[in-house]
């Protein structure tokens, strides 16, 4: 097993790095799983890498290029991967609970059955996304792009697809508070929210009623979830 704590990886190292882990992938007793755990790969490029099944949990990617990278079922764990580029990157069944991801590029990215809970995904652009079944769980969505987006089964969010086109209304919890995305809007609170939406202002009144409408619901739903939840902490501290 290699393990590179803390070290910054150059090219050669990365290079054997990834040849070793091919093999382990082909025979686990011929190569070694790459083990990059807390190294310092800032601004790597590892565009179209197979990372498969690596332990990088609290690595440094922030501002590396992981396009099209091969990073299934891979430990990401409170990882840096703030600026990252992730595009088309196949991020299935990865674990980035607690990863920090904000202003990350995740575009048409698939994260379907990915373990996203506690992490930060602010301003990250999730645009065309596959994020079905992931668990988003007390995830920070603050300003995050999520048009086009499959959110399909999706946990700890309550979202609303109004067509084809690509228009979605998510609502998450933070802090037992509820906020709303829409597309690429900021978020808003549901007090907020309905003010955007609602005003007589708002570019597209037709549009504009159907978010209304949308927020009333999924606050309804919220509410019970938030009331669900409280109740659980009652009875665990029972």
């Amino acid at each position: 097993m290699i393990r590179d704590c803390g070290l910054t990886i150059d090219g050669q190292m990365m290079r054997q790095i990834l040849k070793d882990h091919k093999k382990w992938k082909a025979d686990s007793d011929a190569g070694n799983r790459a083990d990059l755990s807390e190294a310092n790969l800032s601004e790597a490029n590892l565009s179209e890498a197979n990372l498969s099944e690596a332990n990088l949990s609290e690595a440094n990617l922030s501002e590396a290029d992981l396009s099209e990278a091969n990073l299934r079922k891979t430990n990401l764990r409170k990882t840096d991967l703030r600026w990252a580029d992730l595009r088309w990157a196949d991020l299935r069944w990865a674990n980035l609970r607690w990863a920090n991801l904000s202003e990350a590029n995740l575009s048409e990215a698939n994260l379907s059955g990915a373990n996203l809970s506690g992490a930060n995904l602010s301003e990250a652009d999730l645009s065309g996304a596959d994020l079905r079944k992931t668990d988003l769980s007390g995830a920070d969505l603050s300003g995050a792009d999520l048009s086009g987006a499959n959110l399909s089964e999706a946990k700890g969010i309550i979202y609303f697809g109004f067509d084809l086109r690509g228009y979605i209304l998510v609502c998450w919890l933070k802090n037992n508070e509820k906020w709303f995305n829409a597309g690429s809007c900021r978020s808003f609170n549901f007090a907020d929210a309905l003010a955007h939406w609602g005003s007589s202002n708002y570019e597209n009144q037709m549009r504009g009623k159907q978010y209304v409408t949308a927020l009333n619901f999924l606050n309804k739903m919220a509410d019970n979830l938030l009331s669900d939840e409280k109740r659980r902490e009652w009875n665990n501290d029972d």
